[in-house]
């Protein structure tokens, strides 16, 4: 997958408004794990990890063919595990 490929996976994945995961290995070795939200047809690309609110520059770092796109917030959590994610 090269660089203009991978724009075409983007768009193809981001057909629909939703919040999605997106892991990469970069270029450079190691990989890294963060987060899309579309709304309208745009794509805001942020890092809840380090708070970054427009991690975009991240996509010319990437290693093209190392690249996965996941939505995640019509996923249910699995009740076995909630606990890790809900504090009452």
């Amino acid at each position: 997958m090269n660089g203009k490929r991978l724009e075409e996976y983007f768009r193809e994945k981001f057909c629909e408004d939703g919040t999605y995961e997106i892991y990469c290995a970069w270029k450079g070795g190691s990989a890294h794990v963060f987060c899309a939200e579309v709304v309208g047809g745009k794509v805001r690309l942020f890092d809840p990890q380090n708070g970054k609110d427009d991690a975009g520059s991240y996509v010319r770092d990437m290693k093209a063919g190392c690249v996965g796109v996941i939505r995640i917030d019509n996923k249910l959590v699995n009740p076995k595990i909630a606990g890790l994610f809900i504090v009452k």
